[in-house]
């Protein structure tokens, strides 16, 4: 993947997710990480529309006050890709479903049955 946009973030000590995720070692729960990478995209590339999430690995731990790279590639079929790097190593990384995709249509169309 080739980078289209890269930045560093980081998830304070004082996040109030991190004393019980887990009591005496707190460790940065994923949808806390997700939730900074999807804010970080939505300023970085405001003209696209996550609908969801179609594929998320979570490969290493990360910990408070640690700082990570965030790189998004190129829009491509409705589709972003995403890599996150901490010290070197792939932290995270995975496929967002943009606005339009085939996900979000399935998505819309259960909805409109129910």
């Amino acid at each position: 993947m080739s980078a289209e946009s890269s930045r560093t973030l980081c998830v304070d000590s004082a996040h109030p997710s991190l004393p019980g995720h887990f009591p005496g070692y707190p460790v940065v729960p994923g949808v806390v990480l997700l939730s900074k990478l999807l804010a970080d995209q939505r300023r970085q590339l405001p003209q696209l529309q996550v609908m969801g999430i179609k594929k998320l690995k979570f490969l290493r731990m990360l910990l408070p006050g640690q700082e990570f790279t965030v790189e998004f590639g190129a829009p491509a079929a409705n589709s972003l890709r995403f890599k996150c790097w901490q010290d070197g190593a792939v932290l995270a990384e995975g496929n967002l479903a943009l606005q339009g995709s085939g996900a979000a249509a399935t998505a819309s169309q259960r909805e409109q049955q129910a």
